[in-house]
């Protein structure tokens, strides 16, 4: 039976090359478009297919030269609500303003955090974007502003995403580009008629800007609690041809070409981790 893993991205660095050699071990490199073909196919070979969310810099920056070197497919995810943007992600900026935050205590939707350690630090930071990713786009912008003033901290390092010229040169190598909606929201959060703009416009602004064929959807944040039946209806009605999730595990010929599951890969992630789940 056919198997395709997918390794699911966010950051990258120089570390990719030695996840690209390793994962060619464990079976043929393709574009997860491609994967999708050959679970239709019902054959009985293994294939391995990168994917990276978010379209940051750092993929131009590290991933493309390591997959022009090895003259192997990806896959990028684009949220084109914030190509070429001058601000970070929210949970980027949320990330580097505990990281680099000058209070040694912090209230944050009525829980109390200690800032006097990292390890504090990173467990404020993971209820923030908690908390902030329930909320509606202009509440989450009023709040990341009282964060700002309340932690004393700084997000001008967090990573950036990737401009329209980059993202270009990456299609004009062949890198398959899919959808990460416009503005990368909860969609099971969002109106029908929401989730309808928010999957078409940014595939058909895809398509416009960069002249490739777009049908593959990574829904934002990919977790049972962010796409459903109706999601997937209207991903298929939208043109795209499959999605993929953040939920962990291998496909296989009959897996819902609309709820791919991926392996999530850091961008140091040791060899043994990244064996283990090519092989789990």
């Amino acid at each position: 039976m056919t198997r395709l893993s997918i390794l699911c991205y966010h950051r990258v660095g120089p570390a990719i090359s030695e996840h690209v050699a390793l994962a060619c071990r464990y079976g043929d490199l393709v574009s997860v478009r491609e994967g999708v073909a050959r679970l239709a196919a019902h054959g009985r070979d293994a294939y391995v297919a990168f994917s990276f969310d978010d379209a940051y810099g750092d993929v131009f920056v590290h991933g493309l030269p390591a997959f022009r070197q090895a003259s192997v497919p990806a896959t990028v995810y684009v949220p084109t609500g914030s190509v070429g943007s001058t601000e970070p992600f929210w949970w980027d900026s949320v990330e580097q303003l505990f990281v680099t935050a000058s209070a040694r205590q912090a209230t944050i939707a009525g829980h109390s955090f200690s800032l006097e350690s990292s390890t504090a630090r990173r467990l404020g930071a993971a209820h923030a974007r908690q908390f902030l990713r329930g909320l509606a786009p202009g509440e989450r912008q009023r709040e990341m502003h009282q964060l700002r003033n309340l932690l004393g901290g700084d997000d001008g390092t967090a990573p950036l995403p990737m401009t329209w010229a980059q993202l270009a040169d990456i299609a004009a190598v062949g890198i398959e580009i899919g959808s990460h909606t416009v503005r990368h929201e909860n969609l099971l959060e969002l109106p029908v008629a929401t989730v309808r703009h928010e999957l078409e416009q940014s595939r058909l602004e895809l398509q416009t800007r960069l002249g490739v064929s777009v049908v593959g959807i990574a829904y934002p944040f990919g977790t049972p609690d962010s796409f459903n039946a109706l999601t997937k209806r209207l991903a298929a009605e939208a043109g795209y041809t499959y999605g993929v999730t953040t939920e962990r595990g291998p496909n296989r010929s009959g897996t819902d070409a609309f709820a791919l599951r991926r392996y999530i890969v850091s961008p140091d992630e040791k060899p043994s981790v990244l064996r283990a789940m090519l092989l789990g």
